[in-house]
């Protein structure tokens, strides 16, 4: 029992813990008393969206780690253990591994779930900490379920097939993840061909996904980011006083179903009657106006 370690390890804790106290003493008021800790601490609370939550992170879970494969993997965990009980095949004991095996997969899964009912938004990066380690919890499991019912080598070969099929299905099956952005292929392509057009981004406050457009705003010679408190046609002209508007101006706004609210305002401002849809970035549409 190494207990002086433990102790050793809880102490350094402890001592980080009233360092970064001295060096910001605010963030006591920032962690629990602020914005995201009453928010975290209202989806503790909140026990009718456990479930929802838990469900919302374990589909990410199995589309980012393990490939949409997860619940196959599970189903043959499963599958597994009724035919174990079924024929009286028990796991073969490995006291060492066992005990290493359950101090990696307790922890493991109390995060993902607490991280799951916690999180403020619904982002892969709150769980990204046991991303990893749910691998290894899933994977070395499967293989001693199998393990249960053949030979090692057999299930070593086997194993070797299961993770082939997991690593090579994203490129048979066209499988992407939304965070390697290949849709925004066309805006950079659109972008890059506009590049000397003025452009205006109508910011919405109230988005704050915002700052997700800023790569492919900034690409543009041109630009200017308007509050929607300025959305007067006297401002529009204002603002555009002496751009050259004769190949068009690129727009992106980010107010969802009101957006034509305010294009309609810059239109009737610019004369650029014609209004075309280019694509949907993370928070805005981008239009491509015209005469």
């Amino acid at each position: 029992k190494r207990k002086q370690e433990l102790w050793s390890y809880v102490g350094m804790l402890a001592v980080a813990a009233v360092a970064s106290l001295v060096i910001w003493p605010y963030s006591i008021q920032h962690m629990f008393f602020g914005y995201r800790g009453v928010g975290v601490m209202a989806n503790l609370l909140n026990v009718a969206n456990l479930g929802t939550r838990v469900g919302i992170f374990f589909g990410m879970l199995t589309l980012y780690n393990f490939n949409g494969m997860l619940v196959f993997v599970l189903i043959a965990m499963f599958a597994l253990a009724i035919y174990g009980l079924k024929h009286g095949k028990n796991l073969k004991a490995q006291p060492r591994a066992d005990e290493e095996y359950r101090l990696l997969l307790w922890p493991t899964l109390f995060f993902f779930v607490i991280a799951s009912i916690a999180s403020p938004f619904q982002d892969l990066r709150y769980i990204e900490p046991v991303c990893g380690l749910m691998t290894l919890v899933v994977f070395y499991g499967l293989y001693r379920m199998i393990k249960m019912v053949v030979s090692e080598g057999r299930a070593t070969r086997i194993m070797s097939a299961v993770l082939a099929v997991v690593l090579v299905v994203p490129v048979v099956m066209g499988l992407e993840p939304n965070v390697a952005y290949s849709h925004m292929r066309k805006l950079n392509e659109f972008v890059d061909e506009h590049k000397e057009l003025p452009a205006i981004y109508l910011y919405n406050p109230g988005n704050e996904r915002f700052l997700d457009d800023l790569a492919s705003f900034v690409k543009i010679d041109q630009s200017y980011i308007m509050h929607h408190q300025e959305y007067t046609e006297q401002n529009f002209e204002k603002i555009l006083a002496g751009k050259d508007l004769k190949d068009g101006l690129i727009v992106f706004a980010n107010y969802g179903d009101v957006n034509e609210q305010y294009l309609r305002v810059l239109r009737e401002a610019t004369g650029l009657e014609n209004q075309e849809y280019i694509i949907r970035t993370n928070s805005s549409d981008v239009y491509l106006l015209t005469r």
